[in-house]
C-alpha cells in the first residue's frame, strides 16, 4: 500500500489529526505539519514491545514433586499421564529436565547468549505453554539445570574441562565430561540457562551437579582453572555469584546435594 497517498485522502487525514498518532505493527506513526506549508508528512517511531512477564506460583510447604526428563516432557501423551497421577495423588510440584547429563538445554529460550553456544536440542517444543498447563492445574514447577557435569560444552571448550594429566578430557565412570567448576565464562552460561528457565516461567531453578567430579579415575585427574585450590572455597565463590546474579528472579534456587558428600572428607 502507498502510505503517503492514502495519507493525503482527506477523510483520513481529518481522522489522523484527531487522533495525533497511532501504532501500526511494531511502529508508531505521527502526522506533523511542514513548517511553511499547508503540507503535512508523517514520521515513524519504532516501538518496544516488552514481553510478558510469567506467572509463578508460590512454593508449597512441604513440596512433593515427581521427576520428568524433557523427553517425557516433550512427549505429549507421556506428560499428560504424569500430570494425572500428580493431580490424584498428594504431590503438588514436577522437576522438569531443562539442562541434563549431556548438557543440552530443551526447548528453545530465545536467549542470544544461549544461541551462541548452539546446546539447545528442542526436546519440549511447547516448554512455556506446558508450564502455564501446570499452573493451571495448581501444579509447581522446578527447573533441573545440571551445572558442571557437560560433555557437550566440555567438547567445545576443552581448555576449561577437567582434564587427564595429559591434557586430555577427563571422563568418569559413565563417559561423561566436566567443567572445571573455577571456570568462570561457565558461571555466567548457566546464569543465562537459569534466567531463560524463569521466562519460560518455572517456579524454582534447581541445580544439580554443582561439585567436582568423583567417581572416575581420580588419580589421574587436573584441574586447569581451579588447579590445587580448596574445594570448598572454589564452590562457595560460585554459589555467592550464583546468588547475586538471581536475586532479582522472583522465583527461588535450590540445589541437588550428592549423597556421597555424607560421608566423604575429601571436600567432594
Amino acid at each position: 500500500m502507498n502510505w503517503k497517498k492514502h495519507f493525503r485522502r482527506k477523510y483520513f487525514k481529518t481522522a489522523a489529526l484527531t487522533a495525533g498518532v497511532f501504532a501500526l505493527g511494531a511502529t508508531s506513526w505521527s502526522l506533523v505539519k511542514i513548517y511553511g506549508s499547508e503540507s503535512w508528512a508523517y514520521q515513524t517511531t519504532p516501538m518496544t514491545v516488552e514481553s510478558q512477564k510469567p506467572k509463578h506460583l508460590k512454593t508449597p510447604e512441604p513440596v512433593k514433586a515427581i521427576y520428568m526428563t524433557s523427553w517425557v516432557a516433550g512427549t505429549r501423551d507421556w506428560r499428560a499421564e504424569l500430570v494425572e497421577f500428580i493431580k490424584k495423588s498428594e504431590l503438588n510440584s514436577v522437576v522438569i529436565d531443562v539442562k541434563d547429563y549431556t548438557g543440552r538445554v530443551s526447548f528453545d529460550t530465545a536467549n542470544p547468549k544461549i544461541k551462541e553456544v548452539v546446546s539447545e536440542e528442542i526436546r519440549v517444543k511447547d516448554m512455556k505453554d506446558f508450564v502455564e498447563s501446570l499452573h493451571d492445574a495448581g501444579i509447581y514447577a522446578i527447573a533441573r539445570i545440571t551445572a558442571f557435569q557437560d560433555p557437550f560444552y566440555a567438547k567445545k571448550h576443552q581448555e576449561i574441562a577437567v582434564q587427564k594429566k595429559n591434557g586430555m578430557t577427563w571422563k568418569d565412570k559413565k563417559g561423561l565430561a566436566y567443567i572445571d567448576p573455577g571456570a568462570r565464562e561457565f558461571w555466567d552460561y548457566i546464569i543465562e540457562v537459569a534466567k531463560a528457565s524463569e521466562a519460560a516461567g518455572f517456579d524454582e531453578l534447581n541445580f544439580d551437579y554443582i561439585r567436582f567430579p568423583s567417581d572416575g579415575d581420580m588419580k589421574d585427574i587436573a584441574y586447569p582453572i581451579s588447579k590445587n585450590r580448596n574445594k570448598v572455597e572454589a564452590l562457595s565463590e560460585f554459589f555467592a555469584y550464583l546468588d547475586s546474579q538471581l536475586s532479582g528472579l522472583p522465583i527461588p534456587i535450590s540445589a541437588d546435594v550428592f549423597g556421597m558428600t555424607t560421608t566423604n572428607y575429601d571436600d567432594l
